[in-house]
């Protein structure tokens, strides 16, 4: 049994450390600056647990034991702000701020655990089970700990499911992959706590199970796809009309507020085709009217560097502005 733990958690180095490699090249963006940086704490978490159980006295594990909770400690918060911001959530700066201070200052009672009795009152050594591994008698500051982290695990979990609800097809696959990367430790720790898997501390094959869900995630569901994102929670949200155009002027997206305008359109002038029609004008900037109310529709470029990828129309309502601003009307 210890051969093939010993094996696992070889092999979860190796998925860890891929997941990084797979993250780190994706476009660069808020988003994946953060998911990369809680990736790293997991794969600290792995690699000292790998250590870990190849220690063979308690001075060595409590070593490795201290080692990763350098990643423990900010993993789940970094998850926290991915999920916030990805699902376009609004947080008091000053709750983040608490719990990376708080969980600072537990790190720093782990890694100063010799001098006192808050976080660990007792460490021995346990021949029982399926190897030798470290028992650990906790204190006030582990349940501290504990119980912040469960705060944080029911707030990821509402702010995910809730945003499942109001998504559709893809992006709740994306979403139902985010929630089990963010919860499957806590799930193992939890496991781990009751005692039944003598002294196998599951918490890292969760965090592997999470790395790979989480290579799937950006691999085949485009997670970190800038243009997806971008769509998804905020030009989706946003009260102007926004359309996505590839090189051929063919339509990719439009915003709800943009298939408002199309329908009117269609209904008073039998227009079926709005971005034909828009790009029939062969001019970037132009005014129309739909009834009393006056539109002002602008093409620009879609840029990937020097490369062209298509065209944004952007569609303003410029009624509360100025009924008679002068332009291409219908």
């Amino acid at each position: 049994m210890y051969e093939l733990i010993l094996f696992l958690q070889i092999v979860g180095v190796a998925i860890s450390f891929t997941t990084l490699a797979v993250i780190s090249q994706q476009k660069s963006s808020e988003y994946q600056k953060v998911l990369m940086m809680a990736s790293f704490c997991g794969f600290i978490s792995i690699i000292a647990y790998l250590f870990e159980i190849q220690a063979t006295n308690v001075r060595e594990m409590m070593v490795c034991v201290r080692f990763g909770y350098l990643g423990k400690c900010y993993m789940l918060v970094l998850m926290l702000i991915f999920a916030r911001n990805y699902c376009n959530v609004k947080m008091s700066p000053i709750i983040i701020k608490f719990v990376f201070l708080f969980n600072t200052f537990i790190l720093l009672t782990i890694l100063t655990s010799n001098y006192h009795t808050f976080y660990y009152k007792k460490t021995e050594l346990s021949n029982d089970g399926y190897f030798p591994h470290i028992l650990l008698t906790k204190g006030i500051g582990y349940y501290l700990y504990m119980t912040v982290t469960f705060c944080m695990v029911a707030y990821y979990c509402s702010i995910i499911i809730a945003q499942i609800r109001r998504s559709d097809n893809i992006e709740q696959k994306r979403l139902f992959l985010l929630l089990l990367s963010g919860i499957l430790p806590t799930c193992m720790m939890v496991l781990y706590l009751t005692g039944y898997v003598d002294g196998v501390d599951l918490t890292p094959i969760g965090i592997i199970i999470s790395c790979l869900l989480l290579v799937v995630n950006v691999i085949k569901l485009g997670l970190l796809d800038t243009m997806d994102v971008a769509k998804d929670n905020i030009i989706k949200q946003t009260s102007d009309g926004v359309l996505i155009v590839d090189s051929n002027q063919r339509l990719l997206y439009s915003n709800p507020a943009a298939d408002i305008i199309a329908e009117k359109l269609k209904d008073v002038h039998g227009i079926t085709d709005f971005t034909s029609w828009i790009f029939s004008k062969s001019v970037n900037h132009f005014v129309f009217q739909i009834e009393n109310r006056q539109y002002e529709a602008k093409i620009t470029q879609l840029l990937d560097g020097d490369r062209q990828k298509g065209y944004v129309i952007w569609i303003y309502d410029q009624s509360y502005i100025d009924h008679s601003t002068e332009g291409l009307l219908l």
